[in-house]
């Protein structure tokens, strides 16, 4: 199949790809920094250069030509020993230059003898809306100005909770932006893998948890654009909707954002990370830099407050940080129904935003009006001088809902399985079992099953079935303390022996790095511990996950045993109160000789489809699946 000329649809894909970079290039002609993307990463690049050579040379398309040139612009001057470098590296540095002469094999090897003449502009995309992504990019003023809204799929184990998030270049000037994330090694990993790092709204001063958007509505007509973008109620957060919606004039970016919450009064707040020097006054806040200030004028239906806060800066090329700190304001109301509403001013026109019933007032100078309201139909504006703007594009989408399903949760599953959580049962014993390493004691009913391929969280490699690896776990109780007895499938367990060298990787407990056990339980407290047999002996070495009320001292007796297809592991929990029904999950790591770092990891409530990558010890986001005591 020729998938340059002919392949249908996937030749159509194909040949698509070579465009794809672009289609979300910021106006600096830089990659977005969305998720663990870094910040400031130029499209003028050898990589990219050759990616377009290549395919310049079997689709003659002007744009590749046009970007091409835009690649090979005389301005850049090249750095010095450029030849040097790896063609595939991704560097977050000032642009160089890229020469012709100068590029790798592959561009050398298939490329066209000349460089067709080119408009050094027509490589620039217009509006774009990647529904199936879920990204809404309106441009205008020539790209100069770009204002994003992503709200789709959450990125897996390198996502971020950050949907609903907001990106605005004005005039080139980058004001509201992503930072990405700077090091995998640096403990700023910690802040940029939060809700609060990003532009986007989050509920009761907790990240979102990993979830879906879907698109309500999108239009481009002329010079207005809108696009309406919702978190239903149980995805990022349980028992509250959150909505965004934005409307791109010539003059301003109109920002709606609305809470509803289905469980009482809550708080929801929306970060501004505007780079520049924030200030705060009565009608909102700015952002000043050399190239100017951008304001956003505030308002909402009902009182708000408006702090300070302050945060790492961006990463620089060294992938350190350009300053200590940097300041940026929260906008905080609170209520059953919260809507607060932003007006970027792009172009130095408007004094004042006010929310008037369900009416969006922006008064411009000149004593001009302008309406904004929501219709059946879409957004209309009406500019106070004839026909109001009216804005379509209305759909419906089907949610689908990447966070952890509780078993308390009414419905079908959603795309996540919960693995057993609705049947999952802790029997009541009369005595504590041996806990000894062996199952003497315990109730071998109901156990909960680890041996599913989507509860597996690969590595690199995938998972082998249940003959490899899995697991059935035993709870048991005597109304004062929980007994958890686990049979592991693992042939050659490796567990990392007491006293190693602590390999520093990613800032995470070592002991992560081989075979053994992470357990979770949620009653009035969230607790964690991870457990590793130690292979010297019987006994177990416990520590308390980071940010969890787990103490080591509450697992007081257990012990580990091998069996014939790997180990078992029992133990006693002793919790503050009595046991009740509570909140539980349970993952099995696995370990090889001769690896650094753990091969995969088998969770019970189910993996998501998220791979091991900086997962940690940390459980999945959102509640624990139940587990009923009898």
């Amino acid at each position: 199949v020729d998938l340059w000329t002919g392949g249908g649809a996937a030749g159509e894909k194909f040949r698509a790809a070579f465009f794809a970079p672009v289609r979300t290039a910021l106006p600096d002609f830089t990659f977005p920094a969305r998720r663990d993307s870094k910040y400031g990463v130029s499209l003028r690049q050898r990589r990219m250069a050759e990616l377009w050579e290549i395919a310049l040379a079997r689709i003659p398309h002007p744009n590749l030509a046009s970007l091409l040139s835009h690649v090979y612009d005389p301005a850049f001057p090249p750095r010095e020993e450029a030849w040097r470098e790896i063609t595939e590296v991704e560097r977050a540095e000032p642009s160089p230059g890229v020469r012709r002469t100068a590029l790798g094999w592959k561009g050398l090897l298939w490329m066209t003898p000349e460089l067709p003449a080119a408009d050094p502009a027509a490589w620039r995309p217009g509006t774009e809306h990647l529904e199936a992504t879920g990204l809404a990019i309106f441009r205008r003023a020539g790209g100069a100005t770009y204002v994003g809204l992503d709200y789709g799929e959450p990125g897996g184990g390198h996502g971020h909770p950050d949907r609903l998030n907001l990106t605005v270049h004005a005039g080139g000037v980058p004001w509201l932006v992503d930072v990405g994330t700077g090091s995998y090694v640096s403990r700023s990993l910690e802040w940029y893998r939060t809700t609060l790092a990003h532009n986007a709204p989050l509920v009761d001063g907790l990240s979102q948890a990993p979830a879906r958007g879907q698109c309500i509505g999108f239009e481009e007509s002329g010079d207005f654009g809108w696009v309406c973008a919702q978190l239903a109620d149980g995805t990022a957060y349980d028992g509250a909707m959150l909505q965004r919606t934005l409307i791109v004039t010539p003059w301003y970016v109109l920002d709606v954002v609305q809470m509803a919450s289905s469980v009482g009064e809550r708080a929801m707040a929306l970060p501004w990370h505007g780079l520049g020097r924030a200030a705060v006054d009565e009608g909102g806040v700015a952002f000043e830099r050399d190239q100017g200030t951008l304001r956003v004028y505030l308002a909402a239906r009902q009182p708000f407050r408006i702090q300070i806060e302050r945060a790492p800066g961006p990463p620089d090329a060294g992938g350190g940080l350009v300053a200590a700190e940097l300041a940026f304001p929260i906008v905080i109301g609170t209520g059953e129904e919260v809507t607060l509403v932003g007006c970027v001013d792009l172009g130095g026109e408007v004094e004042e935003v006010e929310c008037a019933g369900g009416e969006y007032l922006v008064r411009l100078r000149g004593d001009r009006l302008h309406t904004h309201r929501p219709t059946d139909a879409g957004w209309s504006i009406d500019l106070g001088r004839g026909d109001p703007v009216e804005l379509g594009g209305v759909r419906e989408a089907e949610l689908q809902t990447h966070g952890r399903t509780d078993a308390r949760t009414d419905g079908e599953d959603t795309e996540l399985r919960t693995a057993g959580a609705a049947g999952a049962r802790c029997l009541s014993v009369a005595r504590a079992p041996a806990l000894d390493g062996t199952l003497d004691g315990f109730h071998l009913v109901s156990p909960l099953m680890l041996d599913a391929a989507d509860q597996f969280r690969r590595r690199e490699e995938p998972w082998g079935g249940p003959e490899g690896f899995s697991a059935l776990a035993y709870l048991n109780h005597d109304g004062a303390a929980l007994y958890l007895g686990v049979e592991v499938t693992a042939p050659e367990p490796a567990f990392r022996p007491p006293g190693s060298p602590d390999p520093e990787l990613d800032n995470e407990n070592p002991d992560l790095h081989g075979d053994g056990l992470q357990v979770y339980v949620e009653t009035t407290g969230f607790y964690g511990w991870l457990i590793v047999p130690d292979a010297d002996g019987r006994s177990l070495r416990v520590s308390p996950v980071r940010g969890t009320d787990g103490a080591p001292e509450m697992v007081t007796r257990g012990a580990w045993a091998p069996t014939a297809r790997g180990y078992r592991v029992t133990l006693a929990i002793e919790l503050p109160e009595p046991v009740a029904d509570f909140g539980f999950d349970l993952y099995v790591n696995r370990g090889r000789a001769g690896r650094e770092r753990r091969v995969g990891q088998l969770v019970w409530s189910g993996a998501g489809g998220d791979r091991l990558y900086l997962a940690g010890d940390r459980p999945l986001p959102g509640p624990l699946p139940r587990v009923k005591v009898s």
